[in-house]
């Protein structure tokens, strides 16, 4: 029995090593790990445009700051981490060439492991990746560290010859000399563009007619110095990953844009209603559930911003770009913002930066681009939790400048639901208008975001006062001109929301005639009062009360 078993034994591994020979087979070695564990919270992506001119030995440098997790954005993470990959569907990682001796690279995850969370780093490339990134793009992924600056030495970063752009002065200075009164091109190429043409015909834009030369050089005449042209990208976006904004859209924006500035008009142009509503693209309801999500919303929002720094990169000084709107979870600074632990502030904030890092990654003129942010909804009382992003400025300008929106209270400003507006120093009786948000607010509000922000210019991005007829349009001219001559003593700008609405009542704005460009009739009293107070140096002058008629 014994001596059976040891034939059987001997056989077995003849047979066995036979085998090995015959199939060229090795005894198997167990696998080194592949599928990275890391859960990446912080993404930065630039766009393929970028790296046109990217060969063998060029850098990609970047530099970044602490960063928590998703769901903890105050966590100190003890073992910050990098990630550079392709922008393709797999997130192939860049692994051919090499990483700057503070960042140690993890052959088996193929990601790096800083010595500090903040920290400059250079990724030296390869031949085929510069040749993938041509294809594909950059992703930056990090964990426990967030992309504060990208400078990649395939790109120029000098002032473009020939173009008006200032590179001394910063936001505060350059605003004060040069503008005094805003206005909004709203409706209008921030249309969701859903029919044939998706927004491109006055038939399909909602304020229902194009904006021409006339318009603008009439809203010059008027006072009006500066425009905000909101644009929307929805509906104009191809696929993921790429997100290819369409080329006809970027030079219809770009026709409108041009028309603006050859007038002399100062331009800022917006990301608007791709984050309007909780069921569009740019969603902070749904960025916060998870890393996947904010990855690819955040992902999604730095290709569409690098496409249009890109487009706008050889233009002056007077062009500025606004990251994004209203952005809200749906409830208007009253929802999950107040109870999540500063996770929707920190998504915005990671927004803001995000879009500064790649606006200056674009070089050219963008590298002294005035930038305007937005805290939550736009709220002036939300901007506490707002941080300025870090900048690539090296000069120590600071070239930011702070946004929030004001139509307090609702009920007069936008709503058309109260008549009346002025009960502290115009004379309204307390019981003809809201209990709250008179002049004193205002005044309240105004004197704290000012106070929160001092190193950089406060603009209001949006303000007004529905139109609710001829009997009540004094209260509107009180309105605008109270806030407008109170913006104007704490150095704000400001800019006036018009919709071309022609009705009257509730979200009523249309103070031009985009058809004419002339004032609409019935809102000639209050348009001369905005700028009169935009315009006014006469510290004596007061507002006169409002009278109904």
């Amino acid at each position: 029995m014994k001596k059976n078993c040891c034939l059987c034994m001997a056989l077995f591994v003849f047979v066995l090593c036979a085998s090995l020979i015959f199939t060229g087979c090795k005894p198997s070695k167990s696998k080194a790990k592949t599928n990275d564990p890391v859960k990446y919270s912080s993404v930065l992506a630039l766009d393929k445009t970028l790296f046109a001119e990217i060969k063998k030995g060029d850098t990609i440098t970047i530099k970044t700051k602490k960063c928590g997790i998703l769901k903890k954005p105050d966590a100190s993470i003890t073992k910050p981490k990098i990630k550079l990959v392709l922008n393709d569907e797999d997130n192939s990682a860049l692994a051919g060439g090499k990483y700057s001796e503070n960042a140690v690279f993890n052959k088996s995850y193929k990601n790096a492991d800083l010595l500090n969370a903040e920290q400059t780093i250079t990724y030296t490339v390869s031949a085929k990746e510069a040749s993938k990134l041509k294809e594909k793009g950059l992703v930056i992924l990090g964990y426990g560290a967030e992309v504060s600056v990208v400078k990649l030495s395939c790109v120029d970063y000098s002032p473009v010859d020939g173009t008006e752009i200032k590179t001394g002065i910063s936001s505060k200075a350059y605003f004060a000399e040069n503008f005094h009164s805003g206005w909004n091109l709203g409706n209008y190429l921030d249309t969701i563009g859903s029919g044939k043409n998706k927004g491109f015909s006055a038939a399909e834009n909602w304020s229902k007619e194009e904006a021409t030369p006339e318009l603008f050089k009439n809203l010059r005449e008027l006072g009006f110095d500066y425009v905000r042209i909101p644009v929307t990208y929805l509906n104009h976006i191809g696929e993921a990953p790429d997100y290819r904004i369409n080329a006809e859209w970027l030079v219809y924006v770009k026709k409108v844009v041009d028309m603006a500035l050859a007038e002399n008009l100062g331009v800022l142009i917006n990301i608007h209603h791709d984050g309007s509503e909780t069921n569009q693209w740019l969603n902070i309801s749904k960025a916060d559930d998870n890393d996947a999500n904010y990855r690819a919303q955040t992902t999604q929002f730095c290709q569409i911003w690098s496409q249009v720094a890109e487009a706008f990169k050889d233009y002056g000084s007077k062009l500025a770009f606004e990251g994004f709107n209203e952005i809200q979870d749906g409830k208007w600074g009253w929802g999950d913002n107040r109870t999540d632990d500063g996770i929707q502030y920190s998504i915005i904030n990671r927004w803001n930066q995000a879009f500064t890092a790649v606006v200056r990654a674009t070089g050219g003129n963008n590298a002294y681009r005035f930038l305007g942010l937005n805290g939550y909804c736009a709220s002036p009382d939300c901007l506490s939790y707002l941080k300025l992003p870090d900048d690539s400025c090296v000069d120590g300008v600071n070239r930011f400048a702070v946004s929030f929106h004001y139509y307090s209270p609702y009920e007069f400003g936008i709503e058309a639901s109260v008549h009346k507006w002025g009960a502290d120093f115009g004379n309204v009786a307390q019981i003809e208008t809201t209990k709250n948000d008179q002049e004193k607010a205002l005044m309240k509000t105004f004197d704290r975001v000012s106070a929160l922000f001092k190193d950089c210019p406060v603009y209001i991005g949006e303000y007004g006062a529905t139109y609710q007829g001829e009997a009540y349009a004094d209260y509107q001219r009180y309105y605008l001109e109270f806030l407008v001559k109170y913006a104007r003593k704490k150095n704000m700008m400001f800019f006036l929301w018009d919709n071309n609405g022609e009705s009257i009542g509730r979200e009523s704005f249309g103070y031009i005639n985009r058809k004419t460009g002339k004032v609409r009739s019935g809102y000639e009293n209050i348009v001369e009062a905005v700028n009169r107070a935009a315009y006014s140096s006469d510290e004596d002058y007061s507002v006169e009360a409002p009278s109904a008629k």
